[in-house]
């Protein structure tokens, strides 16, 4: 129902029923108006007044949502995502025993096998890593199904038949493919060394901290090729182009996959001394 119809349906309820209250009431009207009928008639109409103001106040209380969604809205950032209130979630004043605790620069794992040699950062990282890969394998998918479909204004061919797109999506698969492939070969060198025994060392470390870095680096770089090559449909949030950039670039911010990661292990590579806690 339009905000008119509705607006029209709620005065015509009131009226009518002002109407009907004065057909059936023994109120009458003189002239000249007597001061008693003044009262009853600035009286009923007070009442009809505030009566409608109540009921006009639910009818476009849509609108006012929507006047205060709008202030949360720029209008020239298309997909900007509105908080929602109610969802956050904290704690406060609660006291957790020691033994309740672990300590993930301090403490050593309880169990024994090559999972836990794997240091609790590097693990870190690597979950990073593979969100970010994962998001650049949707980010080709969903640049193929819309290079498919998709004709520019004023051209005949599909984004898919551009040679420009073309390029894209092979630099895409192999900034993906390597990196995942990176990843994976670090992840078996640390796993050979920690089925022998004892702990990971630094350079194991190290190079599980890069292969995660230069992965999600990597997957970054291929969702910016296909969010570029989508075009202007990639920029509004109803285009999954526009979630996967998003995505990507929050989790390229973790401070386990940022670009002091790179420097630290730098410096490891070129022999200088480290402070390698956060390994």
């Amino acid at each position: 129902m339009s905000l008119l119809t509705r607006v029209f349906l709620v005065d015509a309820a009131v009226l009518t029923a002002a109407v009907l209250a004065l057909a059936v009431s023994p109120a009458t009207v003189s002239h000249p108006v007597a001061l008693r009928e003044g009262v009853v008639l600035v009286a009923g109409l007070t009442m009809l007044l505030i009566v409608n103001l109540l009921l006009f106040r639910h009818t476009f209380a849509p609108l006012a949502q929507l006047t205060e969604l709008m202030r949360n809205v720029d209008l020239l950032q298309p997909g900007r995502r509105i908080p929602v209130q109610g969802d956050d979630i904290e704690v406060a004043e609660l006291r957790v025993p020691v033994g309740h605790s672990a300590s993930l620069a301090g403490d050593r794992p309880r169990h024994d096998g090559p999972l836990y040699a794997f240091p609790p950062f590097g693990l870190l990282a690597l979950g990073v890593a593979g969100v970010a890969m994962g998001i650049a394998n949707g980010a080709i998918q969903d640049l193929t199904e819309l290079a498919a479909a998709k004709k520019p204004g004023g051209s005949k061919r599909t984004l898919a038949e551009r040679s420009g797109i073309q390029t894209a999506v092979a630099q895409a698969e192999a900034l993906l493919g390597s990196a995942r492939a990176y990843v994976v070969e670090a992840i078996g060198e640390a796993e050979e060394a920690a089925a022998s025994g004892g702990d990971l060392g630094v350079a194991e470390r190290s190079r599980l901290r890069l292969a995660a870095t230069h992965g999600t680096q990597s997957a970054a770089d291929a969702v910016d090729l296909m969010f570029e090559a989508g075009g202007g449909t990639a920029i509004y949030a109803r285009s999954p182009l526009e979630r996967r950039f998003r995505d990507i670039h929050t989790a390229k911010a973790h401070m386990m996959v940022a670009p002091t990661s790179l420097e630290l292990v730098g410096r490891i590579r070129l022999g200088l001394e480290t402070d390698t806690s956060q390994l």
